[in-house]
């Protein structure tokens, strides 16, 4: 198990961590393939003469460990531990490309609209802008909503980079890519939340579950001038989160 460290109970090893070394050697020794599910839980247990509550427990572990990914109602999918790791956090860049685990899809829905500016955006920008530019994206892969980004920035921002708000394919590719090249900085705080159903108008993300949600401030070399601000909210069945430490 890694660098797990097993609770003994009664000098014996519990039943779900027998049953994860069991899966463990399953999954490495090719028995059921990277990518393939493996049997539904009920089939699965009887395999294992195992109860469906301790099957459980041994693939959490199995999922925690990167070994396995749950699909909501599809079931649980065998992970490629040889595969290259996830781009991580540390270095700048967008970070729904960065995080999301699945194929996206090549579009990106985008809806902009300028509002006025509040007491909220003040703040934010730490600025007396009087307006700011909403943006809503939406992700999806193969057809599915996977993530939703919510960005926010002042007027200021694109006036003075000469950016016209009418060329549709132009400022994707600024939220996209461009930002990130502007930027010098960003400020990430990761937390959970379950507004999946009214983070906007138009789409329920997630109504059941929580949601990954990543805060991002993107500032140029003046420390004070932020660029833009995004809420990007992701399935977490679709996220994975790596941070390089040194």
């Amino acid at each position: 198990m890694g660098e797990r460290t097993v609770q003994e109970i009664n000098g014996k090893q519990p039943v779900f961590v027998t049953v994860y070394d069991k899966l463990y050697e399953m999954l490495t020794d090719g028995t059921y393939p990277v990518g393939k599910a493996l049997p539904p839980e009920p089939k699965l247990a009887g395999l294992l003469d195992v109860s469906r509550e301790t099957l459980r427990k041994a693939l959490r572990l199995l999922e925690e460990d990167g070994l396995l990914q749950k699909v909501k109602g599809k079931g649980n999918f065998v992970m490629d531990l040889n595969k290259p790791m996830v781009s991580s956090l540390e270095k700048l860049g967008n970070p729904i490309h960065k995080c999301i685990q699945v194929p996206l899809d090549e579009e990106v829905e985008m809806e902009m609209h300028l509002q006025e500016s509040g007491d909220y955006e003040h703040k934010l920008f730490k600025r007396e802008s009087q307006t700011a530019l909403a943006v809503d994206r939406w992700y999806r892969s193969n057809g599915k909503i996977v993530a939703y980004t919510l960005t926010l920035a002042p007027i200021e921002t694109f006036t003075s980079l000469g950016l016209d708000l009418a060329n549709k394919s132009a400022m994707l590719d600024f939220f996209e890519n461009r930002v990130y090249e502007l930027a010098t900085r960003s400020h990430l705080k990761v937390k959970t939340t379950w507004v999946g159903r009214f983070i906007s108008d138009r789409y329920v993300l997630n109504e059941d579950e929580e949601l990954t949600l990543i805060h991002e401030n993107l500032y140029t070399e003046d420390e004070f001038k932020l660029l833009i601000h995004n809420k990007h909210y992701i399935i977490p069945e679709a996220c994975s989160i790596e941070i390089n430490a040194t």
